[in-house]
């Protein structure tokens, strides 16, 4: 075909189409002008049904009238008590006479799920409800109608519905409490038409009618009323009927109108009433002419209709003869038919003697005058029974089926004629078999009469000719279809398909099934649901094959299924670029499909005007498509026109991203040109490149840019033209160029492949048409794109620069980012890639550039499979949730829609029984069962549960034991609120969760106990074996109960929320994951569906999630009723694990404590979560938010913290039985000593340093070490032994021998202990290598007898902090006999001990024998344990007693007995909570004394217990913290620990030891026994009071010091600091209440002075604790399978590394060391740390810092400061300054003229020195930052630039310095600085702060005279006019300001406003920054003669972009403004943009 002749195929198929539209359009609008015709026959299109027999669609119901079998049955069992209710008397009062009727099976069934309903709604919902929202969807379904297209529309609803016996007995039955808000709206029978519009979205008119038994006929008539109007488009009518209570039956048997055998006798002489019946039909109509418009199937046709009453009859109910007549004719004349033309007619026919005759007299009488041809009779009420409000539609469908099948059924039950009814006057017949129905027009009349008096005629004729519209068949190459199956669920999915297997398995189907037909009807008439199968196929017998295959969960070709998202999938279209050309392409497409044939057409009659030949000849037969000059044209028009196609079929992508010649197709469907300049423009671009000489090559690599960058460096006529994947590269260039690359790069071993190309495309050969290309492109408009479009030239999307002709010849010539392209689609989560173009080219790239799972990439063609390649790819999108617009797929005129199943309802039983069996109960609740009265103001509910009680309990399983949830906790606790608030409105506070509830078949007895505190109750949930009432009660659960005042619902928009959640989780795996670590989550805990998580940055501290949870069937019971069932929470509960992905093997996190829980409203069973979460340390903190499926939020969990157990601390507590007997024998322990003989080994000899003491030990051991070899310094007071530390002598120390111990006494309690604190710091400062050894006498009971000296074991606590905090400084304590009179062994003893190695490090001499100490497992109590029992008449002090500790105690000892007790404290009551627990006390009968005084002031001790003559019992709880690691802790810090600890525990001892007290104890901590860190003036304190019990007890004074471990909720321990480094050492905390039974069963069952309750996993806590494996005191704790302690074996690995590495190696190498280090001290796994990340804000803290401390020291020998941890700014930086202090060798060069004075640090550092470099930039950095800010911006700025930071006094290795608050001054001193260190060219960067700094130094450099600055960058902070200090933010108390400045700057690390350690280091830096900026007041001067630029981020909270762009006053030179993302500290995120911004300004103004 030659230029310019036409195509012979053109648009005639979508012309006609939208002629034929405008026609039927026209005709509407001349309706609507001159009105609805009125009388317009209405097509019922469709119908569903169920009636009684089975009868489930219309064609069962078929199946049964032609049958004429005979449904009667038995009323069902499960409706009431047939046989209470029955008498067989027709009279008989109250009771019925009937035994039988027709009734449905199965009314409690439904599926609640598929309607959004949760069950326990949809068990409330009257079941005539569900039958119509069932049936209404099967109807549409029926009619080809996809129930979704109607959303918005107007659908009309009509439903006839009287009776509602399942809601009443609700609303009026005799207990109001049955009555709820589902149970109203239930009996609401409006509700029910409304219901089905809700379902719809429909907007057209809903109506529920009764008029008793012609309800639903009313109904039909009035839809086509609707109709004809123009209210309704589309319609549904019918009626409903259930007889759910037998008072409708007795009251119809009292008017004696049921027939006694059940049976409709129409017609008969023995007619004696009807038969009752049940059922529901319903039809869809719309108006005939849209319906053959629209293509449906017809059914039949209404005519006509009439509705009248009966008026003023003999009775209400008595029929009118004279009212039916009128109606009929009027019917008659509505339909325009003559009564002759009527062939049957379908009467209302009750069979009772009264109506039957007068109904067809009518009939006769209007009919029958003048009438020749017989006039059938029948009535369905014969088959069906009487169907009350659904009667009238039953008959209808039954006429409908008639016309359909020309068959008039037979009637049945008709023997001998009604005498009363004249059968010889009219030619009426009643048909006795199914009779043929003849004629070509069939007409028929529906009958039905109410009760009430209405009557309803309905005139029906058969289906016209369908109109057979013009057009094609789908053509042959479309032979291949796609069938789309969907449903809500796999199982419902499963069955669908088998039923479609089933309809195609019939061998009448196989053989006329269209297979174009079913698969149109598929796609078309069904609404598509989230789990999703589609199957390609080309014969329908294949296809059954694949359905039958898939429904038996076979693997089948062709089929693919799977679950869509919520949203549909992000999609991109990857347009082919040259080489993908191949004859005859889009040929088959062309053929098959017209929308792609008219594009294509239009594309190629546009290139006529500028090619020689026409297109599609060159695209199908010619070998000139080779020919770049019909290349491009080609592909260009392929690939528009198959865009077109795809997003007329609904594929709209969201991102185009072309190839080369691809980026104008996607910039034309993007609109950034008309087809006509795109066409003008391609056909250029061809022709010139065509035109260029020959001799280029392209050449394919595979290695990265800079590789193949250097690769081509020598040579310019060489570039690269595209970067198609970081491995693969194309060169492109001269030819010997290109083979010389070739060469040299095989050399290297890069695989090379040639391409087989005309030309060298985008290299410079493309130079010589680029201004030619030019004149044509500014020939064109360019627009915005309107779809995201990624550029070719820069990878990222398109923005003003591509808008310019400039571009495109830019374009033309440069590389093709394809690499970049998809890494950005990737970035914004696109997950679908769709390549368009004749075959797959791109997809191979682009998985090349991402990761190999992720996104789906579909080919839409591929060579001589052009359709099957398409519909392949709409299969897959189909099922990926891609929303498709099937109308269009299949816009093929002659396509029919068939019937196709129905939807497979998945059924649950939906039925509250009370409807039938009154109320459900005596319990309250499932898990709270009843409330016991008792004596007292509390609330006590008890409940009986085992593993089968509730049943679904047993599907929570903890190593294969059944485990109650701890969500069932919160859910008895909110219902135990309800009860006790009498109220929904409530909330749960602080609740913790004990010890674990094991379950198992014997029940156990479980209590609430909610006890009345103030406005609110306290609650604790105990259990304890129901048979064995001897066993201890166990806590599991306590908290507090409040009200609150009701609140509007909060909402949000699910789907819009999901858009920030796009990785999804695999269930499977987490549910594998969980079962691998003991934790089953069987069947009915299988409640989540779907996690996704938040997308977030690895510096981002917050993690989020979205969840989909919906409760498993079987989960909940009938009757049952739950606030928030406790599946859902605990599944809720779970998602943590998948926020965490960092899982770690050997711990699980379990839920610990909730801060507050609330539930408003719960009825859904489907619920979506969203969840936040962070880590705190070794815990999780997650918020929670569940949402029903509307998107209302339903209830909130606020700081759910979960803590980790180890696995096989679960195990090991799974395994034991769950009695606190238990739980005791596995945490109870004591000190213990063995004899151990020293170990033989040489002598060690050394030097020593003898801290001598004032006994005669000091001076015989100074001359016994000297004799033995060593070397001694002898020093006797603190100064002296500091001054020898600070000396060189030190440095070879040996050890410290601390003598001073032995000098402690009640004379001298803290001198001696300070003195050897002090030399301790000084060797920890100095970094002393020899330990420290601490020698007492009698500070340990090692033997009975042995006598204590309280004040020498402190030494003992003081001597284990150190072990713990610093190891490699604590040599061992050494406890000598007090008893030895012989110096000389003494002395021998010692030195031994001293001179030869030994592991242990606590040694005791008695009696000449050596005793190595450790710590004792208790063994346990055999027999009865008794209780604690207290007297009456006593009185019990405790000190400390107001604290939370205390009063848990006094709650304790008041709850066995105590009725005075005396609480005494340094300060009254002063807190709402303190009154609360006093009153609680109070309560229960015991009298509380508070006492205000100083428990370590003796006089006041003494007062006090003056004033106590019958004290029994004291329990010394008083204590104080003052936390600190050893080398910050002071004199002043451990008298303020030791005042009550020590002299207050001594007072009282000393002022009751000649009182017979019950009991003396003393609390006292692990600290004293085991150590730790920062806690060492507590270990001293607490070892006091341990010697002190040992000391009372040898006395025979009573005594027991308890070591407590830590308690969860209250007590030392209870801060976040301690806990959580507790937590991360396998420490299980324990909550007050098993606290207090530990120390009752101390009390009654051991006799013991000392005992230490330790719940702890020893082998975690010494794999986290470094050297604790060494400790000799847990020689007999860690298990025998721990051999070595768990150590990171790579950061050993590491460690090594660096030591060996290159110093320019080392600062990667160190980073990689420290993140292990950081990953074992934290306990996470190193790959979820990130190397800039702050440290604080992975969770560091003072005491963790040290470990690290230790770490690095020991493994590099390099010593860092503690300090350094908390103020740099991220691990990758520690390690730059490690790697600066490593072997003396640092990689930073200080700037200065001279040195500065050795205390001043240095002003100005240069992190990354750059000799070379041509311009310095200083930064100065913003407030609280310092110079480590800007450490890696050296590595990411151009090579020509310097980074020289400034560092400011105050922070970082200058934190000793003083800050500077004064503004001149600052800018003096650096001025000064910087202009003496400037010897080339500088600029100035400021962020925040630093940008006033920085603007202030340039203006002093300037008015200096000297070196100014070349250009100003400032950051994120205002021209100082336009941001006042007006609110000072200086004043605010330290709470107020830290807050003000958050929310001002989000300037606040977590760290700082969490981490008091971190705040006590940053607080006073940023005040004085603060202050430094409020008091600045900038000076008026002219503006700077340099350029400034301006830099700030988009979401910066606190500046504006107007006011940075205030700057530009400031300059008289160039002003400059970059905005990025962000927030105010966007230089963060963006520092790689920020960088290139910077540079860029630099190179254009410089």
């Amino acid at each position: 075909m030659t230029k310019g002749k036409q195509h012979p195929r053109t648009r005639i198929t979508t012309l006609k189409d939208a002629n034929t539209e405008i026609e039927r359009l026209r005709a509407k609008i001349d309706k609507l002008a001159g009105g609805q015709d009125l009388r317009e026959p209405i097509a019922i299109i469709g119908m569903g049904c169920r009636f009684p027999g089975g009868v489930r669609t219309p064609d069962d119901f078929w199946g049964l009238l032609n049958s004429g079998r005979d449904v009667l049955r038995d009323i069902p069992g499960d409706r009431w008590d047939i046989d209470e209710h029955y008498s067989p008397e027709v009279a008989a009062p109250g009771k019925i006479y009937v035994r039988q009727g027709y009734y449905l099976d199965n009314i409690d069934q439904f599926d609640p799920q598929f309607f959004g309903l949760s069950p326990r709604e949809a068990e409330s919902l009257d079941p005539q409800q569900r039958l119509v929202m069932e049936v209404c969807w099967e109807t549409l379904e029926h009619a080809g109608i996809a129930p979704s297209s109607l959303k918005g529309g107007n659908t009309g609803v009509f439903v006839g519905q009287y009776w509602d016996d399942y809601s009443s007995q609700r609303i009026y039955s005799t207990d109001n409490l049955e009555i709820d808000r589902y149970a109203q709206l239930s009996a609401l029978r409006g509700l029910t038409a409304g219901r089905i519009c809700h379902i719809l979205d429909s907007h057209g008119p809903a109506i529920q009618l009764d008029t008793a038994c012609s309800s639903s006929s009313l109904a039909v008539h009035l839809a086509c009323q609707s109709l004809r109007s123009g209210e309704s488009d589309v319609a549904l009518a019918g009626g409903v009927s259930l007889i759910l209570a037998p008072e409708h039956l007795i009251g119809i048997c009292q008017m004696a109108a049921l027939s006694p055998d059940g049976r409709c006798k129409t017609f008969d002489a023995s007619a004696d009433g009807f038969g009752q019946g049940e059922g529901c039909g319903m039809i869809a109509m719309k108006r005939l002419s849209d319906a053959q418009a629209e293509g449906d199937n017809v059914l039949a046709v209404i005519r006509g209709s009439a509705a009248n009453h009966d008026g003023q009859a003999r009775t209400v109910t008595t029929p009118s003869g004279p009212a039916q007549r009128a109606m009929l004719k009027n019917a008659l004349q509505d339909a325009g038919v003559e009564p002759h033309q009527v062939d049957f007619i379908e009467t209302h026919g009750t069979g009772t003697p009264l109506g039957d005759p007068i109904e067809v007299s009518a009939i006769g009488r209007v009919f029958c005058k003048n009438r020749k041809k017989t006039l059938y009779l029948g009535a369905v009420k014969a088959n069906v029974g009487h169907l009350d409000s659904a009667a009238g539609i039953a008959g209808l469908i039954k006429v409908v089926l008639s016309l359909q099948h020309k068959t008039i059924p037979a009637h049945l039950n008709f023997s001998e004629p009604n005498r009363h009814i004249p059968w010889n006057d009219w030619p009426i017949k009643i048909p006795l078999e199914n009779t043929t129905w003849e004629g070509k027009e069939r007409v028929a009349g529906i009958s039905a009469f109410g009760m009430s008096g209405t009557n309803v005629h309905i005139i029906v004729s058969g289906a016209p000719e369908p109109i057979v519209p013009d057009g094609d068949q789908l053509p042959n190459s479309t032979t291949t279809q796609l069938l789309t199956l969907s449903a809500h669920t796999d199982v419902a999915l499963s069955n669908l398909v088998k039923r479609y297997a089933d309809m195609l398995n019939a061998e009448d189907n196989l053989k006329e099934l269209n297979l174009d037909n079913l698969c149109f009807s598929a796609a078309c008439g069904r609404s598509h649901f989230s789990h999703r199968a589609a199957f390609m196929s080309d014969d329908p017998s294949k296809l059954a094959s694949t359905l039958n295959d898939f429904a038996a969960g076979r693997t089948t070709h062709g089929a693919i299924s799977g679950v869509a998202g919520r949203r549909a999938p992000k999609l991109a279209f990857l347009f082919t670029g040259q080489g993908a050309q191949s004859t005859g392409m889009g040929k088959e497409l062309y053929e098959a499909h017209p929308v792609f044939q008219a594009a294509l057409d239009r594309c190629a009659e546009l290139f006529d005007n500028h090619l020689e030949h026409h297109l599609l000849e060159i695209m199908w037969s010619s070998e000139a498509l080779n020919q770049t000059e019909y290349t491009q044209p080609a592909l260009f028009a392929l690939e528009y026109s198959l865009a077109k196609l795809l997003t007329e079929w609904g594929v709209v992508p969201d991102l185009l991203l072309g190839h080369s010649i691809g980026e104008y197709a996607a910039a034309c469907v993007a609109n950034v040109f008309t087809l006509e300049d795109a066409v003008r423009m391609v056909a250029a671009r061809g022709r010139l490149m065509q035109s260029l000489p020959m001799g280029g090559k392209m050449v394919s690599i595979v290695t990265d840019e800079v590789s193949a960058k250097a690769a081509i460096a020598e040579f310019p006529s060489v570039s690269i033209a595209a970067v198609n994947a970081p491995q693969s590269i194309v060169l492109s260039g001269e030819g010997q160029a290109i083979d010389l690359v070739v060469d040299r790069l095989n050399s290297q071993g890069i695989k090379t492949n040639e391409l087989n190309v005309s030309h060298a495309f985008h290299s410079p050969l493309m130079e010589p048409i680029l201004h030619e290309f030019r004149i044509i492109a500014e020939s064109v408009n360019f627009n915005p794109p309107s779809i995201k479009l990624l550029s070719n030239v820069t990878g990222e999307p398109w923005d003003d620069t591509q808008l310019s002709p400039e571009y495109w010849v830019e374009h033309l010539r440069s590389a093709v980012r394809f690499s970049d392209g998809i890494d950005h689609a990737k970035s914004k989560n696109i997950g679908v890639f769709v390549e368009i173009g004749p075959k797959p080219t791109l997809l191979g790239l682009g998985r090349n550039c991402v990761p190999p799972e992720f996104g789906v990439w579909l080919p839409s063609l591929k060579p001589e499979f052009e359709w099957s390649t398409l519909l392949e790819c709409i299969q897959k999108l189909y099922v990926a949730g891609a929303n498709l617009n099937w109308g269009k797929i299949f816009k093929y005129p002659k396509l029919k829609r068939i019937h196709l199943p129905n939807y497979p309802w998945q059924y649950q039983r939906c039925w509250t029984e009370v409807v039938t069996s009154g109320r459900s109960g005596p319990r309250l609740h499932p898990l709270i069962h009843q409330k016991i009265e008792n004596a007292s103001k509390s609330r006590i509910f008890e409940s009986h549960l085992s593993a089968n009680n509730p049943a679904y309990l047993n599907d929570h399983r903890v190593f294969g034991k059944t485990v109650f949830p701890a969500s069932a906790f919160l859910e008895m606790a909110t219902i135990a609120a309800n009860l006790v608030f009498d109220q929904d409105e409530v909330a749960l506070k602080n609740v913790t969760i004990g010890r674990a509830l094991v379950l198992s078949d014997e029940p156990v007895k479980v209590q609430l106990i909610a006890t009345p505190n103030g406005d609110h109750f306290d609650f604790e949930i105990f259990s304890r074996s129901a048979k064995d009432t001897d066993r201890s009660w166990i806590q599991h659960a306590a908290g507090t109960l409040e009200h609150k005042s009701p609140s509007s619902l909060l909402s949000m928009n699910i789907d819009d929320e999901l858009t920030h959640f796009t990785q999804p989780v695999d269930i499977k795996e987490l549910s594998a994951w969980f079962k691998a670590r003991g934790l089953e989550y069987l069947p009915r805990f299988e409640a989540i569906e779907n996690i996704f998580l938040q997308k977030r940055d690895s510096s981002d501290q917050f993690r989020g999630a979205m969840a989909r949870i919906k409760l498993p069937v079987d989960t909940v019971l009938a009757g049952e009723s739950y606030q928030m069932h406790p599946v859902i929470t605990d599944s809720s509960f779970r998602i943590s694990e998948a926020l965490f992905q960092e899982q770690e093997v050997d711990r699980i996190f379990l839920p610990f404590s909730v801060s507050g829980f609330s539930c408003n409203h719960s009825t859904s069973e489907t619920f979506w979560v969203k969840v936040t979460a962070r880590q705190k340390a070794q815990s999780r903190i997650l918020d929670l938010q569940l949402f029903d499926e509307s998107g209302k939020r339903v209830a909130v969990i606020e700081g759910l913290t979960l803590r980790p157990v180890t696995i096989s601390g679960l195990k090991n507590t799974m395994a034991k039985q769950n009695t606190m007997r238990a739980a005791l024998a596995d945490c109870l322990y004591r000190p213990g000593w063995e004899e151990a003989e020293l170990p033989s080994s040489a002598a060690e000899l050394g030097n020593w340093l003898l801290l001598s003491d004032k006994g005669c030990i000091s001076d015989s051991l100074f001359s016994a070490m000297k004799v033995a070899g060593h070397g001694v310094h002898i020093a006797s007071s603190a100064d002296a032994a500091c001054e020898f530390l600070s000396s060189k002598k030190a440095q070879d120390l040996k050890g410290i021998l601390h003598l001073w111990g032995m000098d402690s006494s009640e004379e001298h309690p803290d001198g001696p202990l300070l003195a050897s604190l002090r030399v301790v710091q000084t060797c920890i400062k100095n970094n002393i290598s020899g330990k420290n050894w601490f020698v007492t006498r009698g500070a340990q009971a090692v033997e009975a007898q042995d006598t204590v000296s309280p004040w020498q074991s402190q030494f003992w606590g003081f001597g284990r902090a150190l072990q713990s905090e610093n190891p490699a400084k604590f040599g061992g304590c050494i406890d000598l006999d007090p008893n030895a009179h012989e110096t000389s062994s003494i002395v021998g003893e010692l030195i031994n001990e001293l001179c030869y190695s030994s592991n242990d490090t606590e040694i005791a001499f008695r009696r000449k024998a050596r005793h190595a100490g450790h710590l004792q497992k208790l063994a346990p109590i055999e027999g009865l344990q008794p209780s604690l029992k207290l007297n009456p008449d006593a009185s019990y002090l405790i000190t400390g007693g107001l604290g939370s500790l205390g009063l848990e105690v006094a709650q304790y000892l008041a709850a066995h007995g105590a009725r005075h007790l005396v609480l005494a404290g340094r300060n009254g009551v002063s807190t709402k909570y303190q009154r609360a627990a006093l009153q609680a006390i109070e309560d229960i009968g015991t009298s509380v004394e508070v006492v205000t005084t100083d428990i370590s002031n003796a006089t006041s001790v003494k007062k006090l217990l003056a004033s106590l003559p019958r004290l029994r019992g004291v329990v010394h709880a008083a204590g104080v913290l003052a936390d600190g690691m050893l080398i910050q802790q002071s004199s002043e810090s451990y008298k303020k620990v030791a005042g009550p600890k020590v002299k207050g525990a001594w007072y009282l001892h000393t002022h009751t030891q000649d009182r017979p007290l019950d009991f003396f104890v003393l609390f006292s901590s692990v600290a004293s026994i085991i150590g730790s860190p920062g806690q060492s003036n507590y270990a001293a304190s607490n070892a006091f009071m341990d010697g002190l019990a040992h000391f009372r007890r040898r006395r025979g004074l009573a005594a027991t010091a308890i070591n407590w471990g830590p308690w969860a909720d209250v007590g030392m321990a209870a801060s976040d600091l301690v806990m959580q480094r507790l937590l991360k050492d396998g420490w299980q905390p324990m909550n007050a209440s098993e606290g207090c039974s530990y120390m009752g069963q101390l009390l009654t069952t051991h006799d013991l002075p000392q005992a230490a309750v330790l719940p702890v996993d020893w082998m975690q806590f010494v794999a986290n604790t470094p050297g604790a494996n060494e400790w000799s005191t847990l020689k007999h704790c860690i298990p025998e399978e721990h051999v070595s302690p768990q150590v990171d074996d790579s950061a050993e690995l590491a460690a090594q590394k660096v030591k060996d590495a290159h110093p320019d190696q080392r600062p990667g190498l160190i980073t990689f060391y420290l993140l292990k280090r950081f990953a074992q001290t934290l306990r996470v796994p190193a790959t979820d740390l990130d190397e800039l990340a702050r440290p604080t804000d992975l969770g560091i803290d003072s005491l963790t810092a040290v470990e690290i401390q230790i770490w690095v020291r020991g493994d590099l020998q390099v010593e860092i400061d503690v300090e350094q941890l908390f103020t740099t700014p991220n691990i990758r930086d520690l390690a730059i300054t490690i790697d600066q202090l490593f072997e003396g060798d640092p990689d930073c060069v200080e700037l200065g003229p001279s040195p500065l004075p050795s205390n001043q640090g240095r002003w100005v550092i240069c992190p990354h020195p750059r000799p070379k470099a041509t311009l310095q930039l200083f930064c100065f950095p913003y407030a609280g930052g310092g110079a480590s800010a800007f450490n890696a911006w050296g590595k990411t700025l151009a090579d020509q630039f310097e980074i020289c930071v400034i560092q400011m006094p105050g922070r970082e290795e200058r934190l000793n310095e003083k800050l500077v608050k004064d503004m001149p001054q600052l800018v003096d001193t650096l001025a000064q600085e910087i202009s003496a260190v400037s010897k080339k060219p500088f600029a100035f960067f400021g962020h925040s702060m630093g940008a006033i700094v920085a603007y202030e130094t340039a203006r002093r450099l300037t008015a200096m005279g000297v070196n100014k600055p070349a250009h100003l960058f400032v950051s994120a902070r205002a021209v100082p006019h336009l941001q006042k200090n007006t609110d000072l933010l200086r004043f605010l108390d330290d709470e107020a300001f830290v807050d003000k400045l958050q929310a001002t700057y989000g300037a606040v690390p977590e760290a700082v406003r969490q981490n008091p350690e971190v705040r006590k280091i940053f607080l006073p830096i940023l005040r004085a920054d603060v202050e430094l900026l409020e008091t600045y007041d900038e000076t008026s001067s002219e503006p700077l003669d340099l350029p400034i630029t301006a830099l700030g981020g988009i979401s910066d909270p606190a500046i504006s972009r107007a006011q940075l762009e205030g700057w530009q006053a400031r300059t008289n030179a160039k002003f400059t403004y970059h905005e990025f993302p962000g927030d105010h500290f966007y230089i963060d995120e963006e520092r790689e943009a920020v960088m290139a911004a910077i540079k860029n300004d630099l190179s254009h103004n410089l």
